[in-house]
């Protein structure tokens, strides 16, 4: 048996001109076909010619090219900053690919731990539009924008300030997360952070804290029994029951719905959307 060894070169790429030459056309005519080109007169066969050429060779259309030619891109670039990717990461990306694809969109997903330029990256993949997980410097959102590219960024803090920018706050994530666990009648709420630096998490346990204090002298809620009945109108009572934070404390508050067993009282709070519980029926004396 005689072996030879066999060393791979160069793959050249199939053009337009190999699909031109296969089909007996012009480069133009294939590029009216596969592009679509209306109002151009092509017969039924030429163009039956040139697509079977173009996959007998395997030809794929530069998305280059097809850039230049239309002036509009059909990629989304997402960049991440330096952040472990996890379950949630994943999520987010996943819904974003998605969503995207339905508008004929694709995502280009960028991690940024290198030293390149993020001005490298886009210049050479010339997205549409780029989203952030953060927000971008203004010298690259200002070059991104002078290039008729759509910018999105986004930022954990309070306030962004910049119609182009997301904000997402933590204190508001941290106030929703404890009152759904308060809701459902918890009493001890803790919360398990990552180790890892790069998470950030921070800010989103100071505002755990924060949303954890203010519950503090909310009435504890027991549950969401069965069998409820919404009164017409709120009845004074006076209520002797344990908040979040503290032992039995007498409060004066409106029973705005009855169930076996149970009322449910209605706790004011200046500036946010008022508090409903449910405490045993004992714990209310009619007023």
């Amino acid at each position: 048996m005689t072996q030879r060894a066999c060393t791979a070169g160069p793959v050249l790429r199939i053009t337009s001109a190999d699909v031109a030459r296969e089909s007996g056309v012009s480069r133009t005519t294939v590029s009216y076909v596969l592009n679509g080109k209306v109002g151009v007169t092509i017969s039924g066969a030429t163009r039956e010619r040139v697509r079977e050429a173009a996959t007998r060779l395997g030809y794929a259309p530069s998305a280059a090219a097809r850039t230049l030619r239309t002036g509009r891109s059909d990629l989304v670039l997402c960049v991440l900053p330096n952040w472990p990717i996890g379950p949630v990461i994943d999520t987010l990306l996943d819904h974003l690919a998605t969503d995207l694809a339905v508008r004929g969109l694709s995502v280009l997903v960028h991690h940024g731990r290198g030293p390149r330029p993020l001005s490298e990256l886009w210049r050479a993949v010339t997205p549409r539009a780029v989203v952030g997980f953060t927000a971008f410097a203004p010298e690259d959102e200002r070059a991104m924008r002078q290039a008729g590219i759509q910018v999105l960024g986004t930022t954990l803090d309070e306030d962004a300030h910049h119609p182009s920018i997301y904000s997402v706050s933590q204190t508001r994530i941290g106030r929703l997360q404890v009152q759904h666990l308060a809701s459902a009648g918890h009493r001890r709420i803790g919360y398990a952070a990552p180790t890892d630096p790069r998470a950030g998490t921070r800010n989103a346990v100071k505002s755990y804290a924060r949303a954890v204090t203010s519950y503090a002298h909310l009435v504890i809620n027991h549950g969401d029994p069965p069998n409820q009945r919404i009164l017409s109108a709120p009845k004074r009572a006076g209520v002797v029951t344990a908040t979040y934070g503290t032992p039995d404390v007498t409060f004066e508050l409106d029973v705005i719905a009855t169930a076996p067993g149970f009322v449910c009282v209605r706790q004011d709070r200046p500036g946010q959307d008022p508090w409903n519980a449910w405490i045993p029926t004992g714990q209310a004396t009619p007023l």
